[in-house]
């Protein structure tokens, strides 16, 4: 069966999942989100993401729930998505963001797909842990190369990616570049200004 792998933040939504999902952490975590995304970015070390997830262990993401659920998807990615889905690919969407909140959005435009993602454990809309799996492992302790890495040992072998990071998405030769695909593709900071309502 061809397998087809779809990023997320800014392949099948516009605006980055990231600043709804992280919005259930302390204000004073909050602001420290851009340092750390700079440290990690300067000195490679894996610190960002394992923070993120760290600071939202024993808080409330029912909130959150909801508003992923209003992120607007990138017409076209979410098109291609259901043209292979129909032809019969065995469809999976890989991201950064937590399991629970792709799925999320993914019910919510009544979408199909295994997910391969870092995750939580919850209990009544409260995280209780990390989970303690292989591919959230891989994911919070090596993000640079964490898809090609969870593919390799999961042993999957996609006909088709699709995304938006040259660096993080291309898991095969055949690799569809979302902002190809879209006409008039918004960029990061377009996708948040003109989003702002729907993630704050």
């Amino acid at each position: 069966m061809a397998i087809a792998i779809f990023d997320f933040d800014g392949t099948l939504v516009y605006a980055p999942s990231s600043l709804v999902w992280s919005r259930s952490a302390s204000i004073l975590n909050r602001l420290s989100f851009p340092l750390l995304w700079l440290i990690e970015r300067v000195t490679g070390i894996s610190i960002y993401q394992k923070k993120v997830f760290e600071w939202l262990v024993g808080k409330n993401i029912k909130e959150s729930l909801k508003k992923i659920k209003g992120l607007p998807p990138v017409p076209e990615g979410l098109k291609y998505f259901k043209e292979l889905s129909d032809k019969g690919y065995r469809m999976i969407v890989m991201s950064y963001s937590p399991g629970i909140f792709v799925q999320s959005w993914l019910d919510a435009y009544g979408l199909s797909a295994e997910l391969i993602c870092p995750d939580f454990d919850v209990s009544r809309g409260v995280v209780t842990a990390i989970s303690n799996d292989e591919v959230t492992d891989i994911y919070l302790n090596q993000p640079k190369a964490a898809k090609r890495d969870v593919i390799g040992m999961l042993n999957i072998m996609p006909s088709v990616s699709v995304g938006d990071n040259h660096k993080r998405d291309v898991l095969c030769d055949n690799y569809k570049k979302i902002q190809k695909l879209q006409p008039k593709y918004k960029g990061k900071v377009r996708q948040v200004l003109s989003n702002l309502r729907k993630i704050f």
